[in-house]
């Protein structure tokens, strides 16, 4: 042999064997971890064969020098003997005697499983098996032959498979062909033919319908459009035209050529620069199969300027009571999720903000974790508000929300001092802007005396946009801006990403007093819902 063929067979058994050992270790430290992995949660073995899959997990556990067997098998409508002794199907549990047994599970249609096993005094022994069901083989003619194949729901590649005995639905699929369906037999160890053919579709429009039948162009995200959807049996072209009421155009979204069921079109009610005025606007679907066939299709919406969604949550809720929304727009539903995440003098924070209202009921959630890298302290706040009156410039609340937290803060609620705090927060509204005021008074759950006070806040809010500050003093026998009674001050700013359901977070929280500051600034982001 050549020597430098020689050489290449010398490298070639080095790194072959090299690689050999690394295996070897790879396989030795897995099974060190397994190992210890047994030694920590007990002596667990399993086995896989042809008549089923099983396992065996053994614990010490005191049991009055008893065994406790737990078994649980699929299908539950197995058979379990125990020694010659039917003990019930699909699961048990109860004691057993110490010593080696054997454990039979049997089913209709599915192999006998044999399971020897041994209980020692004061073990629980949990066994866990599967039966294999007794299966046949079943080969598909169908046509189209690129048609998709569903074998009860499931897709399958290729035209064989083998099955658990039983009925089984076979589907064929295809766009510009009608589905079909039938059901075959499978018997054990037996070949079943089955053949589906699949007719040409007429063209036709189906299952029109439109994601949001009321809408306001003026919000943010998902609530400021609304999406068209409908199916087509095959393939061809169409066009979508949106009518006002005087059945003038305001938008048109032509589809060239349909290659799947599928057609959706957006639409965010803008013509031109601005929205389209209030009322009830129509899609008119008008499509042409490549078969020559015409069809049609229309869904009207309407448009509806006094459906405002916002950001929800934080200083942008209710004016003059922080981190509250409003129950304003029952359609809608709005509510919000945030995360956010900051920094300040109590040290490095993580928070949630949580807000839902409805027809006439809002909940808000705001809980924090701060000094996260030293030792953490909380603080948290979860409350209601029900309106009492909703006119056009004035808004009444009743508000109420319980509050507990482990970190100090010296405004009327002790941070260390779980408390219900009762509100009556009240606000006159000046265009955009809205002014709010929400007299308070906190009443410790530790017994001590109820603490008054007062927030004022100022909030405006646009499409996309919900900004606002609430200003907070406390009645508490104390001279405000004194370090027992700091002016607690919080500014926040939210909005949309790109009109979608995605929302920013901007906000700062102080308490300033004539001799100290606590300052806190954090940023995040969220969900509206």
């Amino acid at each position: 042999m050549p020597v430098h063929r020689k050489w290449r067979l010398r490298l070639f058994l080095k790194r072959d064997y090299t690689a050999h050992m690394k295996s070897i270790r790879h396989r030795n430290i897995l099974l060190a971890c397994g190992i210890l992995l047994l030694l920590g949660t007990g002596l667990a073995h399993s086995l896989d064969s042809s008549d089923g899959t099983w396992s065996i997990m053994e614990k010490q556990e005191i049991h009055q020098g008893a065994c406790l067997l737990t078994i649980t098998v699929q299908p539950g409508s197995a058979v379990l003997v125990l020694d010659g002794r039917t003990l019930g199907r699909g699961s048990y549990k109860g004691p057993v005697s110490p010593g080696s047994h054997m454990l039979l599970i049997s089913a209709p249609d599915h192999h006998t499983l044999s399971i020897p096993f041994r209980c020692a005094p004061d073990t629980a022994v949990t066994i866990t098996a599967s039966l294999a069901p007794y299966t046949g083989f079943v080969i598909l003619d169908v046509w189209p032959d690129d048609a998709e194949i569903l074998i009860d729901g499931r897709p399958l590649k290729g035209t064989f498979a083998e099955l658990p005995v039983g009925m089984h639905t076979v589907t064929a699929r295809k766009f510009g062909y009608r589905e079909q369906s039938t059901r075959f037999l499978i018997i054990r160890n037996t070949l079943t033919r089955t053949s589906l053919m699949l007719p040409v579709a007429t063209f036709d429009i189906t299952g029109i319908s439109v994601s949001r039948e009321r809408f306001n162009p003026r919000n943010g995200g998902p609530y400021g459009r609304t999406t068209l959807q409908f199916r087509v049996t095959a393939p061809g072209s169409g066009e979508v035209h949106v009518l006002d009421g005087r059945s003038q155009e305001v938008a048109r979204a032509i589809f060239p050529s349909f290659i799947k069921w599928q057609q959706s079109f957006t639409w965010d009610g803008m013509l031109g620069d601005g929205p389209v005025p209030d009322g009830r606007y129509r899609f008119d679907v008008s499509a042409q199969g490549d078969d020559g066939r015409k069809a049609q299709a229309t869904r009207e919406v309407i448009i509806d300027s006094t459906l405002m969604f916002h950001p929800s949550g934080g200083s942008g809720g209710f004016a003059g009571l922080a981190s509250f929304p409003w129950p304003d727009t029952a359609t809608n539903m709005p509510g919000g999720i945030t995360v956010w995440a900051g920094g300040g003098t109590e040290g490095p924070g993580l928070g949630l903000d949580l807000a839902f209202s409805g027809r006439s009921i809002a909940f808000a959630l705001d809980s924090s974790v701060w000094s996260i890298s030293g030792p953490a302290g909380s603080r948290s706040a979860l409350g209601v508000v029900v309106p009492i009156s909703n006119g056009k410039s004035m808004k009444l609340a009743a508000a109420g929300r319980t509050l507990w937290g482990t970190l100090p803060e010296a405004t009327s609620w002790k941070g260390n001092t779980p408390a219900i705090q009762c509100m009556v927060p009240a606000s006159i509204q000046f265009g955009t802007a809205e002014l709010g005021v929400a007299p308070a008074i906190s009443l410790p759950l530790d017994g001590s005396s109820p603490v008054a006070g007062v927030s004022l806040g100022l909030r405006t809010r646009s499409s996309s946009l919900s900004a606002g500050a609430s200003f907070w003093v406390g009645w508490n026998g104390m001279p405000p801006l004194t370090a027992g009674n700091p002016l607690a001050v919080r500014a926040e700013v939210r909005g949309y990403i790109s009109k979608s359901a995605i929302t920013w977070l901007v906000r700062s929280e102080a308490d300033i007093s004539t001799v100290s500051a606590r300052l806190a600034l954090c940023a995040g982001l969220g969900l509206a819902f």
